[in-house]
This record gives C-alpha cells, structure tokens and sequence, in this order.
C-alpha cells in the first residue's frame, strides 16, 4: 500500500517540479521554459553551457534525485519505521548540497557529451 502511495507521490512531484516549478525558478534568470509541457532539454532554447548546467544537471537532476528521495525517506520514516533513515534537519540540507553537487556534474558530463555528438558526422 505504502510502495503504491510513494510511487504516486513520486509521479506527482516529477510533473509538478519539472513542468511548473523549473521554469518558475529560472525566468528570473532569464531562461524562459514552456510552462506546463514537459520540458525535453533546454538545448534548443540556445543556452549556453551554464544555462544547461542550472537547468538539465542541477534542478532537473540533482533536485529531482533529492525529492524523490526525500518523499520516500519521509513515508518510510513516517509510516515504516524499521525501512527508513529519519533524518534531521541537518542531514536533509547536507543531502540537498550533495545532490545539487551531484546535478552539477552530471549536467557538465551531459553538456560535453552533447558538444561531442554534435560534432560527429552522424
């Protein structure tokens, strides 16, 4: 029941986080992604490479990774105590920074990898 429960709220929070709350956080730093459609990559907006970090690597992916699971640490903690960590407060920031640290590279990984097969001859 609780795995069904996590499963939704996961689902919920990726459609949520990435076509509403995404391009809400970056207009002010003058990207402008589509609300409400799912946003496939912001390489065709013509950002540049830090742009695609921010937005593919460190949002998409590091605080998506942190959300999903955050949700499942805090069901866990909540209703299945002996499956889950309860962390504090602290651990939950800590957990945030290295998720972000983690989008950031993985977003510099995806920017490099795109720069090379845009420069293949396929």
């Amino acid at each position: 029941m609780w795995a069904l429960v996590t499963v939704l709220l996961w689902l919920l929070e990726i459609v949520v986080w990435w076509a509403v709350v995404i391009p809400l956080i970056v207009r002010p730093l003058g990207i402008r992604l589509p609300l409400w459609r799912f946003p496939k990559a912001a390489v065709p907006l013509g950002l540049g490479r830090w742009g695609y970090v921010i937005v593919e690597g460190v949002l998409k992916w590091g605080v998506g990774i942190w959300l999903f699971f955050s949700t499942a640490d805090y069901i866990g903690c909540r209703f299945a105590r002996h499956f889950a960590s309860c962390k504090t407060v602290g651990l939950f920031f800590i957990d945030l920074a290295e998720c972000m640290f983690v989008g950031f590279v993985v977003g510099l990984a995806r920017w490099a990898r795109r720069g090379q097969r845009l420069a293949s001859p396929d």
